[in-house]
């Protein structure tokens, strides 16, 4: 049986909203994959968008309905922002066949209500 493999991706803010930017390290197993990686000004602000714009469907009298294709589009879109540039190191740690966990390690409302 192949251990999980528990991918944390650990998130913080520097500057001040909404000029600030969203700082993070990437780890497989405990193990730093990346540190001291930052989004872009502009790629910040697209995170707290994406992050208003799924909070909202959740404020009408309904539950919300998303096309799996938004779905998908979505977390591709995360994905680029967050694992992209770290994913072949990542990967060179992953053992064949495992489960990827992943850990978003955060206090920040707009990166913990993202549809990881």
């Amino acid at each position: 049986m192949t251990k999980d493999t528990i991918i944390t991706l650990s998130i913080n803010e520097a500057g001040t909203p909404p000029q600030s930017t969203f700082l993070f390290h990437v780890m497989v197993d405990g193990d730093v994959v990346a540190s001291n990686q930052s989004l872009s000004p502009d790629e910040s602000k697209a995170v707290r968008e994406i992050s208003r714009r799924y909070n909202a469907l959740f404020e009408g009298a309904f539950a919300p309905r998303l096309a799996a294709e938004k779905l998908t589009a979505l977390g591709a879109e995360l994905f680029g922002l967050w694992l992209a540039r770290s994913w072949e190191k990542i990967k060179a740690k992953v053992a064949p066949g495992s489960r990827r966990l992943l850990v978003v390690a955060s206090d920040l409302p707009d990166v913990l209500n993202l549809p990881w």
